[in-house]
């Protein structure tokens, strides 16, 4: 879906397309700000990566039961 949205709002004439396009501009802008803010609170939280990590391998474990999904 990114692609379509990067897609969407460049073209030829860019201050023509994000004038026309400036709300799929701020969502792409709000997706970029989340990704690095996640990354950087990520990259200072170790124990972050852990928690994921032991959430991928749980729901591996657990993949049967239809009440998690």
């Amino acid at each position: 879906m990114f692609p379509k949205l990067l897609g969407a709002i460049s073209s030829e004439d860019e201050k023509k397309s994000l004038s026309e396009h400036q709300t799929i501009a701020k969502k792409v802008a709000l997706i970029f700000d989340f990704v690095l803010k996640f990354d950087e609170i990520k990259m200072l939280r170790p124990g972050l990566q852990n928690d994921f990590a032991y959430y991928r391998r749980s729901l591996g474990r657990h993949a049967s039961d239809p009440t998690l999904m």
